[in-house]
Parts: C-alpha cells; structure tokens; sequence
C-alpha cells in the first residue's frame, strides 16, 4: 500500500491537510505540466465523474481516486483537476492532491491518479458538453507528457468513469486511438449514455450520438487492450418520493457484469423498496460507491456503514481491481460478455435498455437490425471500433453547439470554455447556420486548450466583416499574441459575404498544446461587427512563407556581381530567425515595426511597410501599404552574360521546387498559387524594373533523380498547367499603356482591377494577399508529387515587348520575372474517395461530395481535378467500405 505523509480522511470528500511545503491551492495547467514533465510516470489511472447536481461537486469520486491511490504500490501522486463553476477555469486543486510537485523539483518516479472534474459541465441541459470535456481531457494528457501523439506512444493508463462520464472517456480515448496510442484498461460503471424516461439532461447531452456502435456513446475504441463494465438496472433511490434514477447498460466491446444479486436488498419500511439510509444514496451511485470500491479494498469500503449492505456479498477477488494491471495479484481477464444466449438458457445480462437494432429485448442478436447495419453479432461482442475523430477538425469549430447565456451576463460555449477558453463573443444563428459574432462590446472567444497536430499547416476559417473600422483589426493567435500571432486583418472593408482565411501555423506552434482566439483588437471603440465560422486546421503541405525551399535551377544572378546562368537570385537578405534567405531593394524602402533592429523579422507573418508612390497616393492610395512580409520577397531570373555584352535570350528558365513534408507523408499536389510579379515596382511605381512573364509552365514530379535535368525534357517530370497573360490568368503589370499618362507601363486595366474594380470589390491596399492577385492553378489527377517546378518559356524579358523597348523601360539588369510569392497546396496521401480523410471511406464521404455536387471543392473533391462532380461521386461508391475494418 502507498504511503503519503499527510492525514488522509476517507470521507465522500477528500482533503490533505499537508501535502507539500508548497501552499498555494491552485495551480495552472500550464505550471502543473512543466513540474509533472520533470518527474517520471510510470502509469496513469483517470477518474471520471458522470451528472453532478451542484456545479461544485466534481470531487465527488475523490474516495474512489484515493482507493486506487493506496493500492497502487511504490511511490505516487494525486493530482485533482477541479472545475468549480461555471464560466470558470479549471486548474490544479493542490489542497485536495497528494504529493504535488514543488515548482522546481524533478527525478521523482511513480504513478500517477488524476481525478477529472467537469461538473459544471455535467448538468448543463444541452447537447456537446461530453465531448468537450473529452477533448480537454485529451489536451491535458498530452500537455502533461502521458501521451505523445507525434510518436504514438503513452504511459500504461486506466480510465475508470461513471455515468456520464462513460461518453467523456470514451471521446479521449478515441482520441489517443486515432494516434494509435495504446490504452491497457477502460472500466465504465453503471454506464448511462442513453436517454431513460423521466431522467432529466440525459435526453438533451445526447451522449448516445458520440460513439460506436449505432446509438452508443461509450464505445471500445481499437487501441483498448481489455474493458470491464458494471451495471445495475434496478434505479432505486434513498427518497421518501419516488423518482425515475438513471441506470446502465452493457456496452458492446466489454466485459460485462450485471450487478442484480449483489445489490443492497429492499426495504419492508417506507418508503417502499428503499434499501438506503439517506436521500443522497441509490443504486446508481452503489455501483461505484460500494461495489467497485469495495474490489479495490478487498472488504466494504469503511464509510459505506449508512448504506445498505449487499444483499449477496460478491467475491471481491473476482472482478473490478483484480483485473487491473497495475494489481501486482492481477488475475487473468476474461473475454467480452454482451450478448445473452438463446432462450430457454438464464440470462447473463439485462438488455432493456440496449439498442434495438442489435439485440432484443432478452438480450439476443436481433440478426434484421445487424445485418441493416452491417455488423455481426461477433464484432458487436468484440468492439474495437475504428475512431472516427477527424484531428482536423477543431471541436465545435462550426458553433453547432450554441451554449448558453450566464445569469448576470456571458456566456459558455462547449470547446470555448472552462479548459483554457472563455470570452465576451458568443454564438448567433442566421438561416439556421451558427457563427460566431464578435462586435466592439463582445470582441474575445478563445478555444480550449487542443493539441494542434504536427502535420497541419494552417488554420482555416470563414470571416464576414458587416462593418468597417478603419483603426481595429481582427488579430488571431495561438497562445499568447507575442509568440503565436497567426494575423492581423484590417476591418477597414466589409465583405459581400463568408470569404475563407488560411493562416499559416508557423512550426514552433505545432506538435504542442494550446488555446486559439479570435479578437478584435479595440484601438477605437466605434461599431462594428465580425463573424466566424467554420474553424479548423487544414493539414495540405505549403511551399512558400518560409515552408519550401528551392531545389534546383538553372537562372543565375548575384547581386553587385556579373549575371551567369544557374543561379536564383533573393538578393542578399538573411531573416535571422529562421535562416529563410529573401531580398528587397532598394533597402531604404522597407522599415520593420516588430523590431527596433532593421531587417530582423521574428515571424513569418511580420508586416512589412511599403512607402506608396505620389502618383498613386493622388488616386486615392494610402501613403504607405503594410504588406505581408510573406509576400515582399525578391526572387529575379536571369538568362544572359552581362560580362560579354550578351543581353539576347538563352533559353527557358526554370526553377525546382521541393515540398516541406515534415511528418514523411505523401503529398498530392492540389493547387499552385503564385503572384509573378513584384509588389514593389507596383506599389512605388519602379519604373525601369517593372517585368512579369507572359506565360508559366507547371510540372510536378514524384522523384528528381536527375537534379540538374530540366523538367521539360525530363521524363520524371510530369507538366500539368499553365497561366498566361494571354488569357489573363497572368496579371498584366508590364505592357506599356501610352493612353495612361500618369503611369505609362502600368495599364489602365490593371491599375483598376488593384483599386477594387474587380468581382470581389477588393482594394489591393486592404488585402495584399487575396487570391485576386495570384495567378491560381487547379492540379488535375493526383499525382502525389513531391516536386514542383516552374518554367518560363520565354526566356527573358529583354527585348520581348517593343513598346518597353521603346520607350526605354526594359530594366537593364534584364530580370525576367520576380516571383514575391509562390505557395503550392498538396492534400496528404488518402484513401480513395475518403472525403473526410479520417481512413474509411463510408456514408459521411458520400455525403460530402452530395453536398458539394456542382462546386470547385475543394470539399467532396476526392480526385483534386477543382470540381465535384460524377467522378468524385464514382470514385466514392468504388471505394466504399475500403478502411473500415473493425
């Protein structure tokens, strides 16, 4: 038996009195998690309360916790995460943990028990709750250090959870399996994920929708070693009236054992049937109070005098803690018990409540409903399911689930509170699609805690400013806003409807646990509003804003040096944070206001400001443009030999590159952006430097064996577009326009469609990264590339528009293009047909390509070819069923 050296009263609620020197009672996640990450745990044991009346209950399993806490042999810690209220935020309860770690000790080895309390979230009368605690309990484990799951690896673990609980377990657990993360032991007692009549909440938490099979929602998910389920159907309670007391079922998957015999026996005296001394007590709460405990003591447990005795003592040594793996007398597990066998032979469970479509009502297969659902009575018994999670999908990041208003003001919103989220903003509804609405009065949401994946690379979201201001901004970030500040959007426009953000997650913000807010950043308090909606992570493989890298190339050009072929010029700039090498010029042009130091940018993201020429400033520009630094970087090609006077066109240029695939997935290339032209020349209207390409090539490829061969005649490359200022994929930045006196090479045309005459009614000062400015191909097939290139057929520019030519503007460094961005998108490698990427591709596949039938995707566009049509819808039903092996 453990020892701790603290006085331990075995009460309904547990408190040590002198668990550490250390005396301050709560303590942040985040602390918790640096002082656990110096220790080393050698397993974990999570205990899960269901419903709780009053929100200050979630202690109520605390006499479970610290059973398991003193049979667990060696050295341990009991660490209470404790939501008291709501609209409050959980920590660390350390005057009711044991052995807490003081904030800088380290090298101390144990188990670890941790209570898990959601209780606030236990009562509320509404739907999405279960699985936002799931999600939390998840994030905890994993910003504790029990569970990685870049490597897919954790300490031993046991959940134990009762009730309502059962569906919060079940959601972590998930969770950890579609990590493949191995869980040794689920223990569900008295599991309720079912709505009973007359039962109060459970109808409106709807816990039955979250798992497998159909209509249960405490599920054995793949990655479980052994499962064990204890429950009662009786539901009395210690009350004089008669109510309606929540009971269990047995859940497929498990061993399961109907507790009948053993409960306390009725009473002759009032009120009838009650076998409990006091109004707190039931048959519900027996299950684990006396009957699991009981296993763990080997005895009943010591403060279970005032309730009912078992009226048939179990065999303490046979069942519950003698299956457990950290019992050092562990006895052997028994195989899964769920279905009854056929009349006349005794039943060995209880089935009223079970589904109907897989057993009757004596607890035998219902053979119709299963093979309706394409099961077997085996693989019903056995469990094991699939995860269905999609980590991509960031818990309630579509607002379905709308919360509730505080009585005094606020609001809680399942995944947006408790766990490390809260705020002012709040749910709004418009056509029956949910949103998030931000105004200057409500202007915060943040989520919880969530582990961001390491292989996504973006966050994804829909935005509709309703109203300008010309001072705030919409700032996102992870974390804090120093370190994970994602972007700062003007709110200085309206949007004619939901336009879709990317924002890149910069590495040092992945594989890590973290809050993501949403504010509008108050620098004038005037009226106005933004709605959100549809936040999620987006896992493609970006090449570009400091996530590719150049691979090869055959245009060379140094600066201050004689012009050679094979070399790509970004001037003679180094971003010291990240070693990404990129250029400006002339440097006078550019000031950094993230940093007193010139030219040193901290983030990807960093703006840059870029002083607007007088003539343009005269039609209606601003003075100066803040552009993503992303986007002002100098990538000029060259193809002649200043050095022998030769200025006439060599060949074709072109450039290699090679995706980012950090997590060694395959990347299937989707769709190529690039802006081929330089915002600069643009901008402060660079008269003599003004030079985009008419046309560019696009090839992608698996393999480059051949790194200096070109991709137009190498037959490893494979071509699959072009853009062109012929057709006006190309934006037209460098024909001289004589008609335009006051900007001679910019045409009329062009300098409009940049000052918001264009579809969207985008002004290029508001948005210099709106898709309009990009030159955008759509990848046919799915070539699963891992190399992209670019070639420009035309050679250089010199010489290949005579009005330029004529009228002296052809740059006499002869740049043929400067390329301020390219990004590449690649979907990861996937099943064919799985829409959702979540390995099987069934039902809810086919539902997103019918719901996107007719649209460029890229939801439902299962095939990458930028349309969802018949084919996606082929490619679908042909691979229907593929990974959804039980």
């Amino acid at each position: 038996m453990k020892s701790c050296n603290c006085l331990l009263f075995v009460l309904a609620i547990f408190v040590c009195l002198t668990h550490s020197s250390f005396s301050q009672r709560w303590i942040g996640i985040q602390d918790m998690s640096e002082r656990m990450k110096r220790q080393t745990v050698t397993g974990l044991t999570v205990v899960m309360h269901g419903y709780q009346f009053t929100d200050s209950d979630g202690g109520s399993l605390m006499p479970l916790a610290v059973d398991m806490f003193n049979a667990i042999p060696g050295f341990g810690w009991l660490l209470f995460y404790e939501l008291y209220e709501d609209g409050d935020q959980a920590a660390f309860d350390a005057d009711r943990s044991v052995n807490v770690p003081a904030p800088n000790a380290s090298g101390q080895q144990g188990h670890l028990v941790l209570l898990f309390s959601w209780a606030p979230e236990s009562n509320e009368d509404d739907s999405g709750w279960a699985e936002a605690a799931g999600d939390a309990l998840f994030a905890l484990l994993v910003s504790l250090g029990l569970a990685n799951p870049e490597n897919g690896s954790g300490v031993p673990m046991h959940f134990i959870a009762h009730s309502f609980g059962t569906g919060v377990v079940s959601e972590c657990v998930e969770r950890l399996a579609k990590y493949q993360i191995t869980v040794d032991q689920v223990t569900y007692l008295d599991a309720h994920d079912f709505d009973q009549s007359w039962v109060p909440i459970d109808g409106s938490q709807r816990i039955w929708t979250l798992g497998q099979p159909k209509d249960y929602g405490a599920t054995i998910w793949n990655n479980v070693v052994f499962a064990d389920s204890y429950y009662q159907t009786r539901g009395v309670a210690g009350r004089a009236i008669v109510i309606t007391l929540p009971n269990g079922r047995p859940i497929p998957g498990c061993y399961n054992y109907f507790v009948s015999d053993e409960l306390p026996p009725p009473s002759q005296w009032f009120p009838p049937w009650n076998p409990y001394g006091n109004s707190s007590e039931s048959d519900h709460s027996w299950i684990w109070k006396v009957f699991y405990r009981g296993s763990i003591l080997g005895e009943l447990p010591p403060d279970s005098s005032n309730i009912a005795a078992p009226q048939q003592m179990p065999d303490w040594t046979s069942f519950g803690w003698a299956f457990c793996r950290f019992n050092p007398n562990r006895i052997n597990l028994p195989e899964p018990i769920f279905f009854n066998a056929a009349p006349p032979a005794v039943p060995t469970q209880d089935h009223i409540y079970s589904v109907r479509q897989i057993a009757n009502e004596n607890g035998t297969p219902n053979t119709v409903g299963l093979t309706q659902l394409g099961l077997t009575a085996a693989q019903v018994t056995r469990g094991k399911w699939t995860p269905l999670w999609n980590p991509n999908q960031l818990y309630n990041g579509r607002f379905d689930h709308d919360g509730r208003t505080l009585v005094g003001g606020g609001s809680v919103i399942p995944g947006w509170s408790h766990h490390g989220g809260g705020g002012t903003g709040y749910v709004s509804s418009q056509g029956g699609n949910n949103f998030l609405k931000l105004n200057i009065d409500y202007h915060t949401r943040t989520h919880n805690r969530v582990y961001i994946p390491k292989g996504v690379n973006r966050l994804k979201f829909r935005m509709f400013r309703r109203s300008t201001n010309q001072f705030n901004t919409l700032d996102v970030f992870i974390g804090d806003r120093n370190n994970g500040l994602l972007a700062v959007i003007p709110l200085n426009r309206t949007d004619g409807g939901w336009v879709t953000k990317y924002l890149t997650i910069h590495p040092h913000l992945r594989d890590k646990v973290n809050t993501i807010t949403f504010e509008i950043y108050r620098h004038q308090f005037t009226p106005h509003e933004v709605w959100i909606d549809d936040v999620e992570f987006d896992d493609s493989l970006l090449l570009g804003e400091g996530l590719g890298k150049v691979r090869a190339t055959n245009a060379l050009a140094g600066v201050n040096q004689v012009e050679n072929p094979l070399e790509w010029s970004r001037r003679d700039y180094t971003d010291f944070s990240t070693q990404e090498i990129f250029g400006y010029y002339p440097n006078y042009s550019v000031s950094n206001p993230a940093s007193d130091a010139f030219g040193i940018f901290p983030a990807p993201h960093t703006i840059v400001n870029v002083p607007v020429s007088g003539t343009l400033q005269a039609q209606g520009w601003p003075q100066v443009l803040p552009v993503p630094r992303s986007l002002y970087r100098t990538a000029g090609s060259y193809t002649n030999n200043s050095l022998s006077g030769n200025h006439f066109v060599i060949g074709s240029t072109w450039i290699k590159y090679e995706l980012d695939s950090t997590d060694n997935r395959s990347p299937s290339v989707a769709v190529i952006k690039v802006l081929p032209w330089r915002i600069r020349d643009v901008i402060q209207f660079a008269r003599s430097d003004v030079n985009a390409p008419s046309q560019i090539d696009f090839y992608v490829a698996q393999e480059d064996p051949f790194i200096e061969d070109s991709p137009e005649t190498s037959l490893d490359w494979l071509y699959v577009g072009s853009v062109s200022t012929n057709d006006g994929t190309i934006l037209n930045v460098c024909s001289w326009d004589a008609s335009n006196t006051n900007f001679g090479i910019v045409p009329d045309s062009t300098y409009n469609y940049l000052s918001g005459m264009n579809d969207d009614g985008v002004r290029f000062w508001d948005d210099p990264n709106h898709d309009l400015w990009h030159s955008v191909l759509r990848v046919p097939g799915s070539p699963r590339a891992k190399y992209v290139a670019l070639v420009f057929p035309a050679g250089n520019q010199f010489g290949a528009d005579l009005m330029l030519s004529a009228n002296n503007n052809t740059s006499t460094s002869l740049r043929f293009t400067d390329l301020s961005d390219i990004k590449v998108f690649a979907r990861v490698d996937r099943n064919p047909g799985d829409a959702d990427e979540n390995g099987c591709v069934n039902d809810a596949d086919l539902l997103i390509v019918l719901f996107a039938f007719g649209t460029e995707g890229p939801e439902g566009d299962v095939n990458y070819d930028g349309s969802v049509d018949d084919i996606d819808l082929l490619e679908v039903l042909y691979h229907y069923g593929e990974g959804c092996e039980l």
